[in-house]
């Protein structure tokens, strides 16, 4: 557009008879000199054209200035210094950093003032070791507007919003329920959070982050993989703080607390193998879980929190959809807890939906 306009004053310049040859210069003159601004301004710029949002519409709004902060050499040496052995750092995620951040402001269909790129900075502050190392190696393989798998960002709409906390089992059904509810069409929209919450130390640091500045109309939560003590009262204290967190922030939402999944020891077909089972002590014993979620059915209901009994879907499936010697499952298994849950928001929220695919 530029250039047609230079054009345009250069033969306007000489084939007016009417405007002398001072007028001429001054004209050819402002021509040059906005070419120049125009062409150093494209250099220098840092960031595309793409229309972004107004931050008031995004529900996260972590910015990439707060990355750069986070980002530093001794954040990344003791992140290696955190990590389990078994997983490999490249030793050079600064560099790595910079690299992910160049293709960011060089993509020209990406604006890191965008909801999305909020959503990704968000993502990026509240990760850590592995799932921190996931996501670089996405962001450096993948364009920068492919969507992580397992932090997708989901564009609010008009349309109902839930989110979903919980650990990585409940992030693996989430990626699922993303891709049920697109499938049937569903007229809701349902947010994971920016990280795998864990257990109460977590929740107290980071709840107010995952639940960002958007007010929901529904909330579901769990916590029990990560809970290990024989105190059902303090258990049942922690999840009513955590209630009480939630409608703080949105008053009118409707709170769900997902029952904890079954340990291996909870069914004869799943039953770990001490001779080959590395992670055996990690799993609850037998009948703890169902502990668990008799003492959050009891306390929550009290104060009107909705049980989604996520135990009683999967346990008759055990054998065929948890992995060996292991507490998470196969893309079915996931995909069965999925479509209760869309099964439970939709009752809720009174979406009408046939049998989900």
């Amino acid at each position: 557009v530029f250039n047609g306009a230079r054009l345009s004053l250069f033969f306007g310049a000489i084939t007016d008879t009417h405007i002398n040859k001072n007028n001429t210069k001054r004209t050819r003159n402002a021509a040059n000199k906005s070419s120049h601004t125009s062409s150093t301004s494209s250099k220098n710029k840092v960031q595309n054209t793409t229309p972004s949002l107004n931050i008031s519409q995004c529900c996260y709004t972590t910015s990439l200035k707060q990355i750069d902060g986070k980002f530093t050499d001794e954040y990344f040496i003791n992140q290696r210094k955190s990590t389990l052995p078994s997983f490999k750092w490249s030793g050079k995620e600064k560099e790595e950093w910079q690299l992910i951040r160049s293709k960011m402001m060089n993509t020209s269909t990406f604006s890191v003032e965008s909801c999305v790129a909020h959503w990704k900075f968000t993502v990026l502050d509240e990760v850590g070791g592995f799932y921190l190392r996931q996501a670089f190696t996405h962001l450096l393989k993948s364009e920068i507007t492919e969507g992580d798998p397992s932090f997708d960002y989901v564009p609010m709409s008009k349309y109902p919003k839930c989110l979903v906390l919980g650990d990585s089992i409940s992030r693996g059904t989430w990626v699922e329920t993303q891709r049920i509810a697109k499938n049937n069409s569903l007229k809701l929209s349902v947010q994971g959070a920016p990280t795998n919450c864990g257990g109460f130390a977590n929740y107290k640091k980071r709840l107010s982050h995952w639940l960002g500045t958007c007010q929901w109309d529904v909330v579901q939560f769990n916590v029990g993989m990560h809970y290990h003590s024989l105190n059902m009262t303090e258990y049942t204290d922690e999840l009513t703080m955590v209630v009480g967190e939630i409608r703080a922030h949105s008053p009118t939402a409707h709170i769900i607390f997902a029952l904890t999944t079954p340990s291996p020891f909870d069914s004869d077909a799943t039953w770990p193998n001490k001779e080959t089972c590395k992670n055996l002590p990690k799993f609850h014993k037998s009948g703890f879980v169902q502990t668990l979620n008799n003492a959050a059915s009891v306390s929550l209901r009290k104060i009107n929190v909705t049980i989604n009994d996520r135990y009683s879907i999967i346990h008759p499936m055990l054998g065929r959809y948890q992995k060996p010697c292991d507490i998470h499952y196969t893309k079915e298994g996931y995909e069965l807890m999925a479509r209760h849950d869309l099964e439970i928001f939709s009752n809720i929220l009174g979406i009408k939906r046939g049998e989900l695919k």
